[in-house]
């Protein structure tokens, strides 16, 4: 489990190092068919689903939130292998704000050994109530939350 969650962070740490002080201030369009991700490289997929048997859980930080339609959201953030890690969500909603918490862990099935890679996706949160005005913002579960 340890070994797992290592390879995660070691990822991601090596994910933002690589790109760091990349940036191009042109917009190109490109038509070619998409190419194999280079190692270190941020893959994206096409969003996960939430789950409820996850083991070694830890909250995991989210990068931006968009709104979908008006009563679900749309939380990105940068994943280890799908094949290794899985997430759910917590919600704590009022009339006044809506917090989410992303948490990751294991996946049951997962192989002995994840390759390191690092994939930018998203989770989909239902909301109890249409999202308005309300500010998204993150919190860090408390350990009762966490399995």
């Amino acid at each position: 489990m340890i070994k797992v969650k290592w390879e995660i962070c070691a990822g991601a740490f090596a994910v933002v190092i690589s790109l760091s002080g990349c940036s191009n201030s042109q917009q190109e369009s490109h038509s070619e068919a998409p190419r194999p991700m280079p190692s270190g490289s941020v893959a994206e997929t096409s969003g996960e689903d939430s789950r409820d048997d996850l083991t070694g859980e830890g909250s995991l930080e989210w990068t931006r939130v968009e709104g979908v339609p008006a009563d679900r959201i749309r939380i990105r953030f940068v994943l280890g292998n799908p094949e290794c890690v899985g997430v759910r969500s917590i919600l704590r909603e009022s009339s006044e704000r809506v917090l989410i918490a992303v948490v990751e862990g294991a996946v049951p099935e997962a192989p002995e050994a994840c390759p390191l890679v690092a994939v930018e996706t998203f989770l989909d949160v239902q909301l109890a109530e249409p999202l308005g005005a309300r500010p998204v913002t993150s919190f860090v579960p408390d350990s009762g939350s966490l399995r």
